[in-house]
């Protein structure tokens, strides 16, 4: 049954109800001796005043007058007929009518306000929560509250984009065809669309106030949109000064070497013993080795900060790892003690090798020419630790996680590399799963470890 029907008939049956009760009150008062009638009046006024606020003032108004039919029956005299022998008797039949009929005027008048003012209060409410949505939610949230509250289908906020009008935010199940229920036109060139059944004597200023909060919030989250895209292309923009900045020398530096060393060994006009071709050549080979690294190195943090690096986890023989990096650049200073018991680990071939050569390269150019690097590995708590041993200066305790962050030099060393070893070794052990920490040795220098996880004989890591 719909809403306005159920309500009708509740109306009738209090009113029903109501002409009941007072004809039983009527007829108690004739057993009153003697009758008072003052009395009788004010207590069915009383019932009458009920009857207004249970059905409405037209019906408590028609109780009203049947209840004078009543009580002109039953309680004046002579009893049984409709005349009225007293005057007094008339005046308070008709005075009780007047009041009957003011009293439910006012009821429902006051129900009215009552209504107005709760209704005024939800929609206040309503675009208060609007309002605030575009703080924690989006356009889409307030569309859904606009549509639970009129009890609509679908709600859409047309805007203009690109030159033409889109939909721009939608809630409900999707786009309807035929008339909306609401159309209103708002500022700047939106419009709010409104599908389903038919909204009941909408307050236009109220639509419009929804429908402009919704572009508030609408608004409000494209801002946040740019706001984002903004910092993020910011943010690009200074790591590419950073980038530049950082390996401009680094990158001037071999390559000046290689343009002096050629021009030196193109020249005819130059004189050049055996002993000084030799050197040239090796300046040349240290430039272009560098330049290598280096290149390697940046391909390595595009790849990482491009989110491009797919780790693939397999079976790893950590001595044949370190074997190939030291194929790829030997250096008499490097001693290696793996054990050959140390078990398969966990780990991307390709990857391993990148991180376990750059920790190498880092222990080299940090250390003294006269000292040595060390390569050890031992298993503990289930794990196999694999540790590159330096005889440098160290790393301040307050920079022992700052040296992982891309360009992050410790000193001022001319050949300190270009600050992006140690991020490319946490980029890619992270990809792998694999701890990294920097432990200071007792005396001099700092061990680099790697803690890796045995890969046990179902090929899943332990």
């Amino acid at each position: 049954m719909p809403v306005d029907s159920r309500r009708r008939t509740i109306r009738v049956a209090s009113s029903v109800v109501g002409l009941g009760v007072v004809w039983l009150t009527v007829l108690a008062f004739t057993h009153a001796n003697p009758i008072d009638l003052t009395i009788a009046l004010l207590v069915v006024l009383a019932e009458v005043l009920a009857v207004a606020v249970m059905s409405g003032p037209v019906l408590a108004v028609v109780v009203a007058l049947l209840a004078v039919v009543l009580v002109n029956w039953y309680l004046v005299p002579p009893f049984g007929t409709f005349e009225i022998a007293s005057t007094e008797n008339v005046v308070a039949l008709v005075v009780f009518a007047f009041v009957a009929t003011v009293a439910a005027a006012l009821v429902e008048l006051g129900a009215r306000a009552r209504a107005r003012a709760e209704v005024s209060a939800r929609q206040a409410e309503l675009l208060g929560e609007i309002v605030g949505a575009h703080q924690s939610d989006d356009a889409v949230t307030a569309l859904e509250r606009i549509r639970s509250e009129l009890r609509l289908d679908s709600v859409e906020l047309l805007g203009p984009t690109q030159g033409m009008t889109a939909v721009v935010a939608t809630a409900g199940p999707g786009s309807f065809r035929g008339n909306p229920a609401i159309d209103v036109p708002l500022a700047d060139g939106y419009r709010l669309l409104g599908y389903g059944r038919e909204v009941f004597a909408p307050d236009p200023g109220f639509l419009t106030s929804l429908g402009s909060a919704a572009v508030l919030a609408f608004e409000s989250e494209r801002l946040e949109e740019e706001t984002r895209r903004a910092e993020e292309l910011s943010a690009i923009d200074r790591a590419r000064t950073a980038l530049l900045a950082s390996v401009g020398h680094d990158l001037r530096t071999p390559l000046t070497g290689l343009r002096v060393s050629v021009d030196t060994l193109l020249s005819t006009q130059a004189t050049v013993s055996e002993d000084e071709r030799r050197e040239l050549l090796e300046t040349i080979d240290d430039s272009a080795e560098r330049l290598d690294a280096l290149i390697t190195n940046l391909l390595d943090m595009s790849r990482l900060q491009a989110g491009a690096v797919l780790a693939h986890p397999q079976p790893t023989d950590l001595i044949e790892t370190v074997d190939r990096v030291l194929i790829a650049a030997p250096d008499a200073r490097i001693h290696v003690d793996l054990p050959e018991s140390v078990p398969l680990v966990r780990a991307d071939p390709a990857l391993l090798e990148r991180v376990v050569a750059n920790l190498v390269s880092n222990a080299l150019r940090y250390s003294p020419a006269a000292s040595s690097v060390s390569i050890t590995a031992h298993q503990r708590d289930g794990d196999v630790l694999l540790d590159v041993v330096d005889q440098g200066p160290g790393i301040p305790p307050e920079q022992r996680e700052e040296v992982f962050a891309p360009f992050h030099r410790v000193g001022a060393r001319p050949d300190g590399g270009s600050g992006l070893g140690l991020a490319i070794v946490r980029g890619f052990a992270d990809a792998m799963e694999i701890g990294v920490e920097l432990i200071p040795s007792e005396r001099l220098g700092l061990t680099a470890r790697l803690r890796m996880r045995v890969w046990t004989t179902e090929g899943m890591s332990s």
